[in-house]
């Protein structure tokens, strides 16, 4: 059907379904017809997120706030895709601003990514962020970039910004070596 709703809803559902290929297709189809809609942008966002896309999630989402800067969902998905994109700085500014906007929206998305990671997200920055989807992959027994990971860890805990973190950060090295 042509109805940009249904579109919608079909793109989220197919997410929601873990059918990733489809609900990209969906939602690129959608934001084709529909470019100037937020929320066409956004499941856009949504779908290249899943899929790991980073810097095309980041795109999507900036589309989605150009359209509408208020927004919360939009620029907290940017400061997940800056999170991955290593843009630590600016995904913290995103997810600050997601807070200010809408602070039940905000801690639905935290509980959400939470439960995307595989856990409870006790300390969340855009670093833990990235360490715990990144070691992730090996959870799904993808060891390609160990060495990488590795050393990313080790340069994120020598510029820690406080012993918190620094904690943390130690606790997901720990998981990802007693894998």
């Amino acid at each position: 059907p042509d109805l940009p709703a249904a579109w919608l809803n079909r793109g989220a559902l197919l997410l929601r379904l873990e059918r990733l290929q489809e609900a990209l297709d969906n939602n690129q189809h959608l934001a084709a017809v529909q470019p100037s809609w937020e929320h066409a942008q956004f499941n856009l966002g949504e779908s290249l997120l899943a899929l790991g896309h980073w810097k095309d999630a980041f795109a999507a989402y900036t589309r989605a706030l150009a359209l509408q800067p208020s927004m919360a969902k939009a620029h907290f998905g940017c400061g997940l895709a800056l999170s991955m994109l290593k843009r630590f700085d600016e995904a913290q500014r995103a997810f600050t601003t997601a807070q200010s906007l809408d602070p039940s929206a905000y801690v639905q998305s935290l509980r959400d990514a939470a439960a995307l990671s595989g856990g409870e997200l006790h300390e969340f920055s855009p670093r833990v962020i990235y360490l715990l989807k990144e070691s992730q992959r090996m959870n799904d027994c993808d060891w390609s970039h160990w060495q990488s990971l590795t050393a990313e860890f080790e340069n994120l805990l020598a510029h820690a910004p406080n012993k918190t973190n620094a904690l943390c950060e130690r606790a997901l090295l720990f998981h990802t070596y007693a894998l």
